[in-house]
């Protein structure tokens, strides 16, 4: 902890693993399968960046969203100021960023920071049915529908549309889209084989 505290106040180097690109906590969660966070009492620092890299949030009555960094001289990392720039209006990314004061469930929620906001009791069943109404649709529309969204981000409008029309394109075809069409003509549950 003594030699963290070090490299953090520039006393001592960062080792080479320590600088630049390295592995941390949300690394690999660049993936187009939805990730769900349960947000349960303080969602603080590398905690805050892992929920930012998750599609839905359901947080408890109880919990509290920060990056503190800048209480310690930094404007924090791990993705935290583009991610929260990105997915909540400007002003309220800003005042998180630049107080790094911490913010309740509800406030959470009219920032659009949360999806939900539930009693701590209800919250792993509240995450869980999310989940199963994705995993109600196609698998292969999931994926791809999450694909289309995050890597049409920082397109040009136009440009978006047309990757997520290929996309569409492609899943068109597949046999989970064609038996999604035959189960609700059919009026039945539809049996999904990923493909």
């Amino acid at each position: 902890m003594k030699r963290r505290a070090a490299v953090n106040a520039g006393e001592i180097e960062a080792p080479p693993e320590q600088s630049g690109a390295r592995r941390n906590v949300i690394t690999g969660l660049e993936m187009w399968k939805p990730l769900i966070a349960a947000i349960n009492g303080y969602c603080i620092g590398g905690g805050f960046a892992l929920a930012l890299a998750c599609d839905i949030r359901i947080a408890s009555e109880n919990a509290e969203f920060s990056m503190p960094e800048l209480k310690l001289g930094s404007p924090g990392s791990l993705g935290v100021p583009q991610r929260l720039a990105q997915q909540i209006p400007y002003v309220a990314a800003m005042e998180m960023l630049l107080t790094g004061d911490r913010v309740n469930a509800q406030q959470a929620l009219q920032w659009g920071l949360v999806n939900r906001v539930v009693p701590q009791s209800q919250l792993m069943s509240a995450s869980l049915e999310f989940a199963q109404r994705i995993v109600a649709n196609p698998p292969m529309g999931v994926r791809t529908t999450k694909e289309a969204i995050v890597r049409s981000l920082d397109l040009p409008l136009e440009a978006g549309m047309e990757l997520t029309t290929d996309i569409y394109r492609q899943n068109r075809g597949s046999a989970d889209a064609m038996e999604a069409h035959r189960a609700r003509v059919e009026k039945r549950k539809p049996i999904y084989k990923n493909r």
